[in-house]
């Protein structure tokens, strides 16, 4: 069996040293072909692919490389659909704020300032002193490339690639941000929670509310956050939750795709206890969808059973939020359907 590449969530790695994939390929058939939403929201919970599907967006679509990439998908589904037809035709602007969690906004806006510069200077150096730009925005981008930019600049970033890219290369180009609410959770930690809400606000509206400089946007994320807070500026906006059947089984792994993985390692014996064990979600009406993490550790230390997902994220907000619950909250048991009853509690082992 290939090896498993367990915490790497870069598309191109895994391809690249032949570890085990799961083929997630056809989520840009349905992306592209059968979904007509111009900016999308896929709330999911941690471990789940999320960072592994943007990042294999990422190379698909991307114009500035689409003949090395193209090499990365040989044998995998998409090559087989009518959307492989968009393999490496547009400018992808990708932003991952996953590590944005810093003690103060000052701070997080300062690794933001260094996050824009590194997109420019590693994906889009030919923005700097592209002459289709007006002179103005040839000082935006490169204040924006010597850290420079002032905070009222920044929300206005993502906007502006966007019509520099679609200027540059005449399409317009796919966005994808992706585990957006990092930040705002470290916000409410550390109690600067209005100021990033007021900052995130302006920053995806800017990108992503009637852009005319956008083809696709992407936005991934654990957490829903109220659409006055933070996505009240985005009425374009379609999200797709664990609720929705559309997408469902993109991100996660289903049950045909476990007993696969058993059948190649040699585990298909344990079935029925890594059934019992890791028990599967239901997404949309989609049965049985696995959390990535446990699986693949469970494969990779050969059958010890243990709760691999519990220790791979804090728990503090569910500390704080618990204590404050009513009574009629902590009563609430859920059935297999997800359903509120008083009874057939079904219990998860993460």
């Amino acid at each position: 069996m290939k090896a498993l590449a367990i915490g790497t969530s870069d598309f191109k790695e895994i391809i690249q040293t032949d570890a085990y994939y799961i083929d997630k390929s056809l989520f840009i058939e349905e992306l592209m072909i059968s979904n007509k939403a111009k900016a999308m929201l896929f709330p999911r919970p941690r471990r789940f692919g999320k960072t592994l599907n943007m990042s294999m967006l990422k190379y698909f679509f991307d114009i500035d490389h689409a003949e090395e990439n193209r090499k990365l998908f040989k044998g995998l589904a998409i090559e087989n659909s009518p959307a492989w037809a968009h393999q490496g035709k547009y400018p992808v602007i990708f932003l991952t704020f996953k590590e944005l969690k810093l003690p103060t906004f000052e701070q997080t806006i300062i690794r933001l300032e260094g996050m824009l510069a590194d997109l420019l200077d590693q994906n889009f150096p030919y923005l700097l002193d592209f002459e289709g730009l007006t002179p103005r925005e040839k000082k935006y981008f490169n204040k924006i490339y010597n850290e420079e930019a002032d905070d009222a600049s920044l929300p206005t970033f993502l906007k502006h690639a966007a019509g520099a890219l679609k200027k540059y290369h005449g399409i317009a180009p796919i966005l994808l941000i992706d585990e957006y609410d990092a930040p705002i959770h470290a916000a409410h930690t550390h109690g600067y929670l209005q100021g990033m809400l007021d900052f995130m606000r302006n920053f995806l509206s800017a990108g992503f509310k009637d852009n005319e400089h956008l083809t696709k946007g992407v936005i991934t994320g654990i957490l829903r956050v109220a659409k006055e807070n933070i996505f009240s500026g985005l009425n374009n906006i379609t999200t797709y939750s664990i609720l929705d059947e559309d997408f469902a089984d993109k991100f996660g792994i289903t049950e045909p795709e476990v007993d696969q993985l058993l059948l190649d390692a040699g585990l298909s014996a344990n079935r029925e206890t890594v059934r019992d064990w890791y028990n599967g979600y239901r997404f949309g009406d989609t049965e049985k969808i696995y959390n990535p993490w446990s699986i693949l550790s469970f494969v990779n230390k050969k059958r010890k059973l243990v709760p691999y997902w519990v220790n791979t994220s804090s728990n503090d907000l569910i500390k704080e939020v618990l204590p404050k619950a009513d009574k009629s909250t902590q009563d609430i048991r859920f059935d297999e359907r997800g359903k509120g009853r008083g009874k057939n509690q079904r219990v998860y082992r993460f």
